[in-house]
């Protein structure tokens, strides 16, 4: 418990030398303890006047064609907070590889990010995978963003567990539509009910 803390100490010392040595072990950095350490060292190196340098290394990463290097990438920009990397994090929205496209806008919302929110808006045809529904739901949701227009067909969507998770999220201008429409359609309510009751809060977006 000691060398560890120590270690990553004297890697931030050498100041921002180190991440190209960093930067090499990307591809092959799997472990949490790993990802830690990424976090601890840039963190660091940003509060010892590098943040440029940190912000190039997240950069270049999320731009990589690695998909490997763009999901360690977007673990470090939500770590960190890094908001002057959403315009990167939200073009990996369009990736091909839909669970890395997920998880870019899970991390939009970890930054309180509207970059994404034209594209994830898209999200809510009820023709999409339920779980880029309900990745949508909950990003643009938590950030509090005016989609009721675009939410209020998936009343009617056969999958009424993307239903309670906007009665879950607790959505103050969803809320009062979603309800008097579930009250006048006594059919929805009931399976709203037992959706809402069997619901797991904070699905993955692996």
């Amino acid at each position: 418990r000691l060398i560890v803390p120590k270690a990553r100490e004297r890697l931030i010392a050498f100041g921002p030398g180190v991440l190209p040595r960093m930067d090499a072990r990307v591809e092959e950095s799997a472990s949490g303890l790993e990802l830690r350490a990424y976090e601890v060292i840039l963190r660091g190196l940003a509060e010892a006047g590098h943040p440029d340098e940190v912000e190039a290394f997240l950069a270049g990463n999320l731009r990589h064609e690695s998909a490997r290097r763009q999901r360690v990438a977007l673990h470090l920009v939500g770590a960190l907070k890094a908001a002057a990397q959403e315009a990167d994090v939200a073009r990996l929205l369009g990736s091909a590889d839909d669970g890395l496209a997920r998880r870019a806008a899970g991390v939009l919302g970890q930054l309180g990010s509207h970059a994404g929110d034209e594209v994830l808006t898209t999200w809510l045809a009820a023709d999409q995978d339920e779980r880029r529904i309900q990745t949508a739901l909950g990003v643009l949701l938590g950030l509090e963003c005016d989609v009721y227009a675009a939410v209020r067909p998936l009343l009617d969507h056969p999958l009424v567990g993307n239903l309670a998770r906007c009665l879950e999220l607790g959505y103050p201008s969803l809320l009062e539509p979603v309800d008097q429409h579930c009250f006048r359609c006594g059919e929805h309510r009931a399976d709203l009910a037992r959706a809402h009751r069997s619901s797991t809060p904070g699905q993955s977006c692996e």
